[in-house]
This record gives C-alpha cells, structure tokens and sequence, in this order.
C-alpha cells in the first residue's frame, strides 16, 4: 500500500508509484502520463488513436511493449465492478497487475474491476467478451467511459526479431 492509496488526494500533486521492472526501460511517470523513452502515451494515443499496441526499440529483455486502450463502458453488477476495453483484453499478453489510468488525476480510494474485451476486436466479440488473464485489476473507483488506460506487456519477442520502431497495430491485432 502506498501513500496515495491511502491519500488519494496526493495524486494530484505526486505521481502513483509504478514498479519499473515491469515497465519498459526509460519509463518514467507523472502525475497523469506515462512517459516512454520520453514520449508522452497519453499524446501517443490522442495522435494514433486506441487500440495502440507501442513497441519500444531499447529494451533487450523484460518488457518491450505498452499497450493504450480506453474505456468503453463500466458495469456495476454486483459486488465486483466490470470495465469493457476496446482491445482484446485476454489476448494481448499484458501484465494487467500494472495497468494504469492516464490523461486523468482520479482522487477516488481505488477498487477491484473485471476488465473484459468489449467485442470490438476481432478476438473477441459481443456475446462472448475475452477476459482478462489475471480477471481482477486495481483501478479508481471512479473509472468512467472514455479514460485511458495504460497497461506493460512482458517481451516474448527476440530483440533481433523485434521491428524497429514503435507502431501501432491495426485494432483486429491487439
């Protein structure tokens, strides 16, 4: 637990904490962007839109890969929260424990949400959403549609084999 989990007040003046080993090298943060090898996510994803699958081109080992996308809808069903996303949540191999909210300074306590895919994808469609792999995340309870999230995606590339420079990928891949 963190000072900003227990002040969530604190966010707008400090940035949450991240575990810098489970983002790509050269991450660093503020108070609501993630900056990548200098680049500003949150202006990657205003230019190139969501789905955005970004490759870095310095990593040799660990993660290599972020991956933006928004929120589509929050469910409240029950006890346990739903986000929809617009990707394939359960397909794109990223480490949901670390994903982030970007491009807003929430000072709500956080909560446990059940991200799923909301079908615009093609590996997952309406009736059958993809769920995450890990199913429960932490995010701000007062998650809403259109915020951005920011998620690390461990490398299962060879950085020989790895294109070289940051893309996006077409929606239907990520």
């Amino acid at each position: 637990m963190t000072l900003t989990d227990i002040m969530p007040t604190l966010r707008m003046s400090i940035p949450d904490p991240i575990d810098l080993s489970a983002w790509p090298p050269h991450t660093s943060t503020t108070i609501d962007d993630v900056v990548v090898e200098g680049l500003s996510m949150h202006r990657v994803a205003d230019l190139l839109g969501t789905p955005c699958d970004w490759t870095t081109t310095t990593s040799q080992v660990g993660c290599a890969r972020v991956v933006l996308c928004r929120v589509s809808a929050v469910v409240h069903d029950g006890d346990e929260p739903i986000a929809l996303v617009d990707c394939a949540a359960g397909h794109i191999g990223a480490d949901w424990t670390h994903v982030r909210l970007i491009d807003r300074i929430s000072v709500a306590h956080k909560g446990t949400f059940r991200v799923l895919g909301d079908g615009s994808t093609a590996h997952a469609r309406p009736d059958r959403p993809a769920p995450v792999d890990g199913a429960e995340v932490s995010l701000p309870r007062d998650l809403q549609l259109g915020d951005l999230l920011i998620v690390p995606c461990p490398s299962s590339v060879a950085p020989a084999s790895r294109e070289p420079a940051a893309r996006r990928a077409p929606a239907a891949q990520v």
